[in-house]
């Protein structure tokens, strides 16, 4: 229940950010799509181990090519873990987008974790961003994969 409750403050936190930014954005006439947020579906692989993740990530542009935000996510099946970071973003080239996130990972007990990652944002119209990516997180020596597709949109 309690991991429940902090995913539910984390998504109204992001939610209210990203309200906020957009109201502030339109107000000044600036901050054109400086603002991505997305819902994550897909997979966690560690060994033996495997799961459905679940889960949110907000960007905020810094300028064209660095972002700052924040992420949530859910990861059930084998596991039983929810990640609260906040990732720092490159996007040196089009769509490619280059993450690394410190955070905190909860499942009992609370573990620093550190994830690297990559992937590609494809515009499919008006704002909306598909981007499918592959993330690598580091828990007390242990690897995880993390792979799925972001569903977002820029705003």
């Amino acid at each position: 229940m309690r991991k429940q409750v902090y995913l539910l403050c984390v998504v109204l936190v992001v939610a209210g950010m990203a309200v906020s930014a957009q109201a502030q954005a339109k107000a000044t006439g600036t901050g054109s799509e400086t603002h991505y947020l997305s819902g994550f579906l897909g997979g966690s692989k560690d060994g033996s181990k495997s799961g459905f993740t679940f889960g949110a990530l907000y960007e905020y542009r810094l300028e064209e090519m660095f972002g700052i935000g924040g992420l949530i996510e859910q990861a059930e099946g084998d596991f039983d873990d929810t990640l609260l970071g906040v990732p720092f973003f490159i996007h040196p080239y089009e769509g490619l987008r280059f993450v690394v996130a410190p955070g905190l990972e909860f499942n009992g007990s609370t573990d620093f974790f550190l994830r690297t990652g990559v992937g590609y944002d494809f515009e499919v119209g008006s704002g909306w961003v598909l981007t499918p990516k592959v993330s690598v997180d580091w828990v007390d020596r242990d690897e995880t994969i993390v792979y799925g597709l972001n569903i977002g949109r820029r705003f």
